[in-house]
């Protein structure tokens, strides 16, 4: 099955075509087999969904944050706010909120 490289643009042509189309799904093969693995291996766990699927995850949580944030006066609240979805999308993506 080919790569969707839907939301992938190659600004300024940074990458060739023939790279993007013919070499670069097998780039990513090892990468997408590790992430299949763990999900196979642990399939109740979030924290081991493959990245793709715990950023579209994030999609509901990220526009209740935004309706929210509008409605809290205090700064710190906000700041707080943020800093909990934003863990949230560092975790998803393989990196700690500190």
């Amino acid at each position: 099955m080919p790569l969707d490289l839907t939301g992938i643009t190659n600004h300024h042509e940074y990458y060739s075509q023939h790279y993007l189309l013919a070499l670069f799904e097998g780039d990513l093969q090892e990468l997408l087999a590790r992430w299949d693995a763990a999900a196979a291996e642990h399939p109740d766990s979030e924290s081991h969904r493959p990245p793709p699927l715990q950023l579209r995850g994030l999609a509901a949580s990220y526009f209740r944050l935004l309706n929210r944030l509008p409605r809290l006066r205090d700064s710190a609240a906000r700041l707080t706010e943020q800093q909990a979805w934003l863990s949230e999308l560092l975790l998803a993506v393989g990196y700690s909120f500190m």
